[in-house]
């Protein structure tokens, strides 16, 4: 599988250009869907952060729901900072047995000799079973990302709904490596928050839930607990506007937000030095029968050849405030590796430590479900 040659150029041409538009790759697939507005079979629609369904943003069509979202954010956030939310958080978690999602930002400028279509092309190929994506519009900026979780997939003929508790996560393991100890139970918990959360949450609205077993899935140095759920809506239930019913029902989930909700919010409001943007929202494409929902994360905003990564973290009664920075930095390794050679990174005044860990662009990282990997607790 490979993506277009020129994609790198067709990119850039777009950008410049100046108008508003979408690429996108949809999973495990190499053809480039280009959204530009007026295109009969499809659509790409963006949802900022805590935005409702119906504020979305359509590409090529008027976004009448919000206005601009807020200047691009210049400031990184410093480990000192860092740590002390992220204790204060620990602290309010442990009290009410929950869970908030932290988010850091990592900020800078383009390197000389990259273009925002070069960094996607590099980014998309170490990915190709994620949600691909890169867009400007007036409203948003640009925004580029490679996203793993899925927030909504519909079947819209038939009314099937599938999702995802997509939470916790460590340094990846070998299926044979001998010192795999299995899951620990901060990682286990934290994504039963957001299994018992979906489940809640689609049963008042009248479906019947299915869960599969909890998996693995690897996504360049790490892995995540996944657990696939599935739902339909029993005989009775109105179809009236159920997408957006359930999509309002369900975004944010504690993947991204945390639980209880209402106090994550709070949590995110009060600590978090930055605003999230378009980062913890979603992109939607649509196509006849069918629509596809993921949940913007891996991703960063761009204007002219500034930038803004994003990177967050689930936060419980059980974390350690260090490890939870060093697990923002593998998350973001692979996009940081993307914008800076090895000696670059270690160089890069982009925060107040430097990003320890770094990827090269090349090899094969590869993001895929380990079926083989039965998850086990410590």
């Amino acid at each position: 599988m490979s993506l277009p040659e020129n994609i790198a150029s067709q990119i850039d041409a777009a950008l410049a250009d100046g108008k508003e538009f979408a690429l996108a790759f949809l999973p495990g697939e190499d053809a480039p869907l280009w959204f530009r507005g007026g295109e009969a079979d499809r659509k790409f629609d963006i949802s900022p952060w805590l935005e409702p369904f119906r504020n979305r943003k359509t590409v090529g069509a008027a976004c009448a729901g919000f206005g601009r979202i807020a200047p691009i954010e210049k400031a990184s956030t410093g480990l000192g900072r860092y740590i002390d939310s992220v204790e204060k958080i620990i602290s309010r978690c442990r009290t009410r047995n929950g869970k908030t999602v932290y988010s850091r930002t990592i900020c800078g400028h383009l390197p000389e000799g990259l273009s925002w279509g070069l960094v996607a092309e590099k980014y998309f190929r170490q990915f190709p079973d994620t949600l691909r994506f890169i867009y400007f519009t007036p409203e948003t900026g640009g925004w580029l990302g490679a996203s793993p979780e899925v927030l909504i997939d519909c079947d819209i003929n038939h009314l099937r709904f599938a999702t995802m508790a997509f939470a916790g996560t460590r340094r990846h393991q070998d299926a044979s490596d001998a010192d795999d100890k299995g899951w620990d139970d901060k990682n286990i918990r934290e994504n039963r928050f957001v299994i018992d959360f979906l489940e809640s949450r689609l049963s008042e609205l009248g479906m019947n839930v299915k869960k599969s077993p909890l998996r693995a899935v690897t996504f360049g140095p790490i892995e995540h607990l996944c657990c696939q759920i599935e739902a339909t809506p029993v005989t009775s239930v109105s179809r009236d506007n159920l997408l957006e019913k359930v999509i309002d029902a369900i975004n944010p989930t504690p993947a991204l937000c945390g639980w209880p909700v209402e106090e994550a919010k709070r949590d995110i409001a009060q600590y978090e030095p930055h605003r999230r943007g378009c980062y913890g929202g979603f992109v939607g494409i649509a196509t006849p029968g069918r629509y596809q929902a993921f949940v913007n994360l891996r991703s960063l905003r761009f204007d002219g050849r500034p930038y803004c990564m994003y990177g967050g973290g689930g936060i419980t009664g059980q974390s350690v405030a260090t490890d939870e920075f060093e697990e923002t930095e593998m998350k973001l390794s692979r996009l940081i590796g993307c914008l800076y050679t090895k000696r670059d990174a270690l160089n890069a005044k982009i925060q107040e430590n430097t990003p320890k860990a770094y990827a090269t662009v090349e090899g094969n990282a590869d993001y895929k479900y380990n079926s083989h990997k039965p998850i086990t607790t410590a």
